[in-house]
């Protein structure tokens, strides 16, 4: 095979490509970048000056030399083979020739065979043998080996590529048999022969430069995992050390496979498994028996194989075991931890991966609890992503290139992604100024002066504040303890970055989802690996995240019937399910007419529901809220009051013995524990640019998606209409770019395969089903297994569709001139695209690839082609790569600041660990003390996590605890990724995932309250006084700060024993009302009485000529009537209308205190108002009302605007938590008209609907 000019064609590209990328680079860790990869190419140009061919005059012999070949070496073989056996039987002649002959015709002589011989390889026999026996072993297995290389060479032989390389693997290169003889041994059983290259890493995987901890890169197909972890394992365990396999887990069951393949056959090897997580209920004996395990691998040569969440549980199980006062285990446990360090020898796979910044474990601690500001923080969420679709569209029409909005679906709410800046700006900022104009629910702003509402928007908008705007805010008028929270929130969600970051970076199905099968089940948001991939045990770590993507599943996936019908059932129990149902099909257009009224769904007709109703509802925004908001979020939006935590800065920790590791990709370099260093071989420097040349060549080529008609949609059938157009040889896909989330992967490759119908070299489709097996399927529509299918060995009548999260690892011997049209998409690395690409193994060799480029991509490839004319022109696969490089780069630094929180940590921890040491001998307080060390903060208050101030700071203090050979290091490190322009920390946690074990504590469990002991009834004399005469005051139990107009009795008031504290829970509702009959100026009284005091006072009541007894409920729905007439029954009955006659003052004041939720008229609600001191209608700047809309008291008595309450300071607070807290057992109330009150919401003449008419309305 001679070198084509396309080779130095393509070098030559690749070059130039690299000088005009580092002409633009901005930072340093850039430069570095570019740097390694024209390094890469320079030793590319070396190794390829030394390249071998194959002398094409020869290929006409060639057939009969590799069967003479093949035929001289198994005569070679079969001579030592007899050798052997002649050296191995009695002498002829010997005395004990008899015996042995005896022994053979009783069946007790050992049976000789080739592995009698070959197991004598084993590191136990082999230290046994002479050295003559040990010369004619080897000798033999070498023979063997070259057998099995000759039938190799006769099975390739019309496979120049693999022929070569097979021819070029002249055996043992580099290594001497007789010094590792075991991997000789794992040769004859595997039938391989290990390659110059895998020597070349294995032996720097088991004696790494200085016993430092190091990875390494080798190309990928090379044998990682299948060759060198089996070797080096070997190697490795020789009964002094624990060997540890460290995999992910996506790899663990094909790693586990792979050793006990290569390991637990002749050589012997057991392979021992340690799963560990916090599920697990740890105990002396269970800690005896790991210690035990971990005994019986060493003194075996064993490999154990781990995954990283099992160590790092293991590690955190000891802290959370001494926290919890488990002295015996922790000791136990810490000690084991101690022998692991001291004994462990760890060989990483795939270690780009296992030592991300986005994996961390995480122990939670102490008792759950509410995020803070809930349940009013989705709610707030939830109204301003409201706001986010109502102006996307606005944006869309005047940034067409930088938004993605789908709005195809009426009455749905948008897909939308923001791409640009000016788009983003836009659309935030008119959600600010209609928020700062109009308010929301828990908002009041619409009540404030416009120099107020104008701090209030640049307060919520403007990342870096001024002490001036800062202070015109936060000392304001209308900063308190009702509005403090929502400002926040809405700042973190503007100025922040929390919806810039969900509805720029992630995207549905691809970054994130939901997941319905875990272990734990969440009906959360969590993090996609890639797309429709959810991760194993991963969350958000970041609450609001969390509720912003949770909703934005629910809005794009839409509710299934089971869930629809749940929510069905919580509303017909709630108090206004009417008015709830008509904000469920305000966008439900489609909705039948019968349906439109909640009285019309008859819930016990399941099928009516499923075809008729549900189907309008399921992607109704304000059913999909209501479902969140009460069975989603106020279940599981919860969090704890700490944490333990541990990330790869663990892993990668320099121990007694050396950790090592490889990956196909050396980008991850940058962010790798600092104890970790990359070790960069001559002979893999050229692995990068050899890739990349292979991209460049000529048969590789580009294709843009065309923008339809108002449309920017990239799915699967614009996907399958242009493979059509393009070579019949594109028969792959590759979609690394995630941009088929339409359909399912069965569902596009039925669709591919009907475009082939009439295509007789076409049969199936290969393709990866929902369980992760990769599966065929045919013409007939059936599905099998590949492996097991015809097709397995019949590939090139296949089609071939791998997802994202397969176009790396899978491993299929494709036809030599397949094409695949690879898919590119939003934040696609360097890392990401080969490894994607190199599923075309013979790439540059004849197989080649066409990358889909989608508009949204396009145009940021012309953005980064900067001065040649971005806008115009074709795009070439340079452009692409230059592209996914800067993506790369952009990558790394968004990476960086995690990165370094997590270093900082890990180093704080580690003089932590070097403490506690020396604490086992101490008391178990000080042991508890030093535990305690490692706690940290995880439930943060709004003000913690959003305040200025409080959330940002500089790199300075994250550093400081560091010490200081490491903070300069770290240092330098975040200057190179300007870092250093960076000076908020607040948002290091936004992008963060985190492991979480399935621990008891994370288990939502309903806590009842205690029992409680009855208050024993008493009616007081004055009580009996006020019905016999009603002219005294009752014995009081007085609503503070309300004017004595009405009174409640003690009977009424009590109802447990209040030494118990729990009487919130135990709260009577108004339901019985005696009142005085006044008389000529007499003082109107209204007292609550309890139902004990109504029964056992009825005589007495009856008699009076007082006092009347009358029936009262609070308005809580809109379809009853209001009763606060205090007409509907009276004793004695037949009154006259001046007895029954109410002052509105009084009734206001009982309606207040009983919790009643609708207002009748306009009047009342100005009578509410009049009575809480707030004002009902807008203020001009004259005015300064408090946060809440409370008017100052002492006021001019002739202005507008006077507070006649009676109250000296607001008391807002106090009646939010008297109607959601006690009158409505924590229900939401913001939808209600006192919920809109309390929210500081304006009320207009629409907004209060007439009482129904005596017909009216169901009061079942």
């Amino acid at each position: 095979m001679k070198p084509t000019g396309f080779e130095d064609s393509s070098s030559d590209k690749l070059h130039r490509m690299l000088s005009s990328l580092e002409s633009r680079a901005q930072f340093d860790h850039e430069c570095l970048y570019l740097n390694e990869l024209q390094d890469s190419l320079s030793s590319l140009h070396a190794v390829r000056h030394g390249g071998k061919q194959l002398n094409k005059d020869c290929l006409a012999e060639l057939p009969r030399a590799l069967e003479k070949h093949l035929a001289g070496c198994e005569r070679s073989m079969k001579a030592l083979y007899g050798s052997l056996l002649k050296a191995a039987s009695p002498t002829p002649g010997s005395a004990s020739q008899t015996i042995h002959r005896i022994l053979f015709e009783a069946g007790r002589y050992p049976r000789i065979c080739q592995v009698f011989f070959l197991q004598n390889l084993r590191n136990g026999a082999w230290k046994h043998l002479s050295g003559l026996w040990k010369d004619a072993v080897v000798a033999y297995g070498v023979a063997i080996t070259l057998v099995q290389q000759a039938r190799r060479l006769v099975k390739v032989q019309n496979d120049e590529v693999t022929l070569l390389r097979e021819l070029e693997n002249k055996g043992r290169q580099g290594w001497d048999p007789s010094e590792f003889p075991e991997w000789l041994l794992l040769e004859c059983e595997s039938e391989i022969m290990v390659r110059d290259v895998q020597n070349q890493i294995a032996k720097q995987m088991i004696g790494p430069p200085g016993g430092q901890n190091a990875v390494m890169q080798l190309n990928m197909g090379e044998g990682k995992s299948s060759v060198i972890i089996p070797i080096v394992a070997a190697a490795l365990g020789n009964g002094s050390q624990l060997v540890r396999v460290i995999v992910g887990k996506p790899q663990a069951k094909q790693m586990y496979q792979i050793l006990i393949s290569k390991l637990a056959g002749l050589l012997n090897r057991p392979v021992y498994l340690m799963p560990f997580s916090r599920a697990i209920r740890m105990d002396s004996g269970k800690a005896d028996a790991i210690s035990q395990l971990t005994n019986d691998c060493i003194k075996e040569g064993g490999v154990m194989l781990v995954q990283p969440e099992h160590l790092l549980s293991f590690q955190l199980m000891g802290l959370e075991s001494q926290l919890d006062d488990r002295d015996g285990l922790a000791g136990q446990l810490l000690k084991l931890q101690s022998s692991f360090d001291e004994h462990a020898r760890d060989l990483v796979d795939e270690s780009d991966e296992n030592f991300s910044v986005k994996f961390e474990l995480v122990y939670t601690v102490g008792q759950q609890q509410p995020v803070d500001y809930s349940p009013e923080r989705w709610v707030l969420i939830q109204d301003v992503l409201r706001l986010v679709a109502k102006f996307s569209a606005a944006a869309k029409k005047k940034f067409p290139q930088s938004v993605d909005l789908d709005d195809r679906h009426d009455g749905r709410f948008p897909r939308i992604r923001i791409l640009r800046g000016d788009a983003q700006g836009a659309i935030f900022g008119q959600v600010a100024s209609s928020i700062c104009s109009t308010g929301l629910n828990g908002f009041p702003v619409a009540r404030q002066t416009q120099t107020t509402r104008d701090a209030v928007r640049t307060y919520i908008t403007k990342p870096d504040l001024s002490q001036e705007e800062r202070a015109a805010v936060e000392k304001g008028p209308f900063w308190g303890e009702t509005t403090s929270k929502p400002i926040l929130l809405l700042r973190g969600l503007l100025a922040g970055g929390i919806l810039a970051f969900s509805f720029g970076q992630k995207r549905w199905r691809v970054n994130y989802g939901t997941d319905g099968k875990r272990e734990r089940p969440t009906r959360l948001a969590v993090p996609f690996r890639a797309k429709d991939s959810p991760t194993a045990r991963s969350e958000f770590s970041h609450p609001d995240v969390v509720i912003v993507l949770t909703c934005l599943s629910y809005y794009y996936g839409g509710l299934d019937d089971e869930q629809l019908f749940s929510i069905f059932e919580l509303l017909a129990r709630s108090d206004s399910p009417g008015v709830e149902y008509q904000l469920w099909i305000k966008t439900a257009t489609d909705m039948p007419l019968p349906f439109r009224q909640l009285e019309g769904v008859n819930l016990r007709d399941r099928t009516q529901c499923a075809a008729k109703v549900f189907p309008c509802l399921r992607f109704a925004k304000g059913a999909i809220d209501y479902y969140l908001s009460k069975l989603v979020f106020a279940k599981e939006a919860r969090e704890f009051p700490s944490k333990l935590s541990a990330s790869g800065w663990d892993l990668g920790k320099a121990k007694n013995r050396p950790m090592t590791g490889f990956s196909g990709t050396n980008d991850s370099r940058y962010v790798l524990p600092l104890e970790v260093k990359q070790l960069d071989l001559p002979e893999q420097k050229h692995t990068n640019a050899l890739v990349l040349e292979y991209l460049l060549r000529p048969e590789n080529s580009v294709k843009l998606v065309r923008q339809g008609a108002g449309r920017t949609v990239f799915d699967s059938k614009v996907l399958l209409g242009m493979i059509e157009k393009m070579s019949t040889n594109t028969r792959v896909v590759l979609d690394v770019g995630a941009q088929v989330i339409d359909a399912g992967n069965r569902e596009v490759a039925e669709r591919w395969l009907r475009r082939h119908e009439g295509d007789g070299e076409t049969q199936a489709v290969v393709f990866f089903s929902d369980a992760d097996e990769l599966v065929v399927l045919n013409k007939a529509g059936s599905v099998e297994e590949l492996q097991v299918s015809p097709f397995a060995t019949r590939l090139d009548q296949c089609l071939v569709f791998l997802d994202e999260a397969h176009t790396r690892g899978t491993d299929l011997k494709l036809p030599a001139n397949y094409q695949a049209a690879v898919t590119l998409g939003a934040n696609l690395t360097k890392d990401r695209l080969v490894q994607a690409c190199m599923r075309m193994r013979r790439l540059g060799k004849g197989q080649s690839v066409v990358f889909c480029v989608p508009w949204e991509v396009e145009h940021k490839i012309r953005q980064q082609r900067g001065g040649r004319s971005p806008s115009t022109g074709p795009i070439s696969v340079s452009d692409v790569l230059c592209w996914v490089i800067a993506e790369t780069c952009l990558d790394l630094q968004r990476t960086m600041p995690l990165w370094l929180a997590q270093g900082c940590r890990f180093y704080r921890q580690g003089e932590m660990w070097k403490k506690g040491k020396g604490v086992g001998d101490q008391s178990s307080a000080r042991r508890l003390e030093w535990a305690q060390g490692f706690l940290e903060d995880e439930a943060r208050s709004l003000k913690d996590q959003y305040q200025p101030g409080r959330a940002d700071g500089d790199l300075g203090s994250l550093l400081r605890p560091v010490r200081e050979d490491v903070r300069t290091e770290l240092q330098r490190r975040c200057e190179a990724f300007g870092l250093t322009r960076r000076q908020r920390t607040a948002a290091l946690q936004e992008e963060q995932e985190r492991e979480l074990a399935p621990e008891a504590e994370r288990l939502r469990q309903v806590e009842r309250p205690p029992p409680v002991q009855a208050e024993a009834h008493d009616i007081h004399p004055d009580v009996r006084h006020f019905v016999a005469h009603g002219d005294t005051s009752p014995s009081p139990s007085f609503l503070a700060e309300l004017p004595r107009l009405v009174w409640a009795t003690g009977d009424f008031a009590r109802t447990v024993e209040r030494s118990q504290g729990y009487s919130d829970a135990f709260q009577r509702s108004v339901q019985w009302i005696l009142t005085n009959k006044t008389r000529d100026g007499e003082r109107f009284r209204l007292l609550i009485i309890s139902p004990y005091e109504a029964q056992e006072l009825l005589p007495s009541i009856s008699a009076s000529e007082k006092v009347l007894l009358r029936i009262y409920s609070p308005r809580l729905s809109l379809e009853f009537r209001s009763l606060d007439h205090l007409a509907l029954y009276s004793i004695p009955a037949r009154q006259s209308e001046a007895d029954l006659a109410i002052p509105e003052e009084a009734v206001t004041q009982l309606n207040l205190f009983a919790g009643q939720l609708y207002l009748s008229s306009s009047e009342e609600y100005q009578r509410v108002c009049d009575a809480l001191g707030l004002a009902s209608t807008p203020v001009d700047d004259s005015v300064v009302l408090g946060p809440d809309g409370f008017i100052p008291p002492g006021g001019d008595g002739d202005a507008a605007l006077v507070n006649r309450s009676g109250f000296s300071r607001s008391p807002v607070k106090f009646f939010k938590v008297l109607l959601t807290k006690i009158r409505q057992n924590c229900e939401t109330i913001e939808r209600t008209h006192m919920g809109k009150v309390l929210d500081g919401v304006l009320l207009e003449p629409e907004d209060l609907e007439e009482e129904p008419s005596e017909d009216g309305g169901d009061s079942s």
